[in-house]
C-alpha cells in the first residue's frame, strides 16, 4: 500500500513538472508573453504593472540588499503587505509608518541590544497621547538627532576596534613607530603639535601663519613610511586653507607658512585613521610621509 502511494505521488509530481510553463529566456520575453495572453484591461494591468514592479525590484535588490539577498524572504514581506485590506486606509498608512519606524529601530539597535518590545511599547504609548504640538516635537527633535549621532559614534568605534586589532593594522603601527624613532634621532626633524607630527623644513616660507580663510596653492606628495612609494600626488591645487578636504593637509597646513616646503611624518591618527583609505591603497593604521609646498594664490594667474 505504501509503495503504491509513493508511485502515485511520484507520477503526480512528474505530471506537474511536465505541465509547468518553461522559464522565459529573459525579462523581455517574460512580459511579452503575458501581454500577448492578455484579453482584458485587467489582464494588461497585471501584465504590465506586475512585470514592471517585479523587474524593478529584482534589478534594485542587489544594490539595496546585496548580491546574495534571499529573494524568497523579500517576496514574503511583499506578500504580507499585499494581504492588507486596501479599503482600510488607516491600516495601509500604519504599514508605511511601520516601515519608517523599523528603519529607525534597525539603526539604534546597532548600538547594542535595544529591546524591540520596550521600543514598541514606548512608541505605542506616545502614539495614543493627544494634543501633541509642533513645538513639543521640535523640542524633542534635537535629542532624537543627537541619539542618531551617538549611535553612529558607537558603531564607528566598534568597527574601528575590529580593524585596529587585525595583524595588518598592528604591523603598520609597529612599522610607523620604528620610522618615527629613526626620524626623531635626526636633528632636522622637529615635533610640531602634540599628536606625533614631525616636520623637516626644506625651504623656508615668509614666516606668517596661513589664514584659514585664504586661498592657497598646494603641491603634496603622500608616501609610504617604509618604502617612500608615492600613494597620492596633487600639483598646485587651489583650495581654501582651512577647508582642504584632505586629512593630511588639514593636519600639516596649520604648521606651515606661505612659500614653505616641508616634509612631514604624519601618524595614521592625523592621516586616514584606523580604517585607512582603500581608494588610494592606504592600509589600516598606516602612517605616511608627506612632502608639501604651500604657495600664495594669485587670481591673475587664471586670467
Amino acid at each position: 500500500m505504501k509503495l503504491k502511494l509513493i508511485m502515485v505521488l511520484a507520477a503526480a509530481a512528474g505530471l506537474t513538472a511536465c505541465n509547468r510553463a518553461p522559464q522565459p529566456a529573459n525579462f523581455e520575453q517574460f512580459y511579452t508573453e503575458r501581454l500577448e495572453a492578455a484579453t482584458t484591461l485587467q489582464d494588461s494591468i497585471t501584465a504590465i504593472d506586475g512585470s514592471f514592479l517585479g523587474g524593478y525590484f529584482a534589478a534594485q535588490t542587489p544594490r539595496m540588499v546585496g548580491p546574495n539577498a534571499n529573494r524568497n524572504e523579500i517576496l514574503r514581506g511583499m506578500r504580507a503587505v499585499m494581504c492588507a485590506d486596501t479599503a482600510d486606509n488607516e491600516y495601509i498608512m500604519g504599514i508605511r509608518m511601520g516601515l519608517a519606524v523599523f528603519e529607525v529601530y534597525q539603526h539604534v539597535a546597532k548600538a547594542g541590544d535595544v529591546s524591540k518590545e520596550q521600543f514598541i511599547s514606548t512608541l505605542s504609548r506616545a502614539f495614543h497621547l493627544d494634543s501633541i504640538t509642533p513645538d513639543q516635537l521640535e523640542k524633542l527633535q534635537p535629542l532624537f538627532q543627537q541619539m542618531y549621532t551617538e549611535v553612529d559614534e558607537v558603531v564607528r568605534k566598534r568597527e574601528e576596534q575590529v580593524i585596529y586589532d587585525t595583524p595588518r593594522a598592528r604591523s603598520n603601527r609597529d612599522m610607523a613607530d620604528r620610522v618615527a624613532q629613526k626620524l626623531m634621532s635626526d636633528p632636522a626633524y622637529k615635533p610640531v603639535g602634540n599628536d606625533g607630527l614631525l616636520a623637516k623644513v626644506t625651504a623656508e616660507g615668509d614666516g606668517e601663519v596661513i589664514n584659514p580663510n585664504s586661498r592657497i596653492k598646494v603641491t603634496i606628495t603622500e608616501r609610504r613610511c617604509d618604502t617612500l612609494e608615492p600613494v597620492r600626488r596633487l600639483v598646485k591645487a587651489i583650495l581654501i586653507a582651512g577647508n582642504t578636504r584632505n586629512n593630511v593637509l588639514q593636519s600639516v597646513i596649520p604648521f606651515m607658512s606661505l612659500g614653505e616646503t616641508a616634509e612631514f611624518f604624519v601618524p595614521y591618527t592625523l592621516a586616514y585613521g584606523v580604517k585607512g583609505n582603500d581608494a588610494i591603497g592606504v592600509g589600516p593604521c598606516e602612517s605616511l610621509i608627506a612632502e608639501v609646498t604651500v604657495e600664495p594664490y594669485d587670481p591673475a594667474e587664471e586670467k
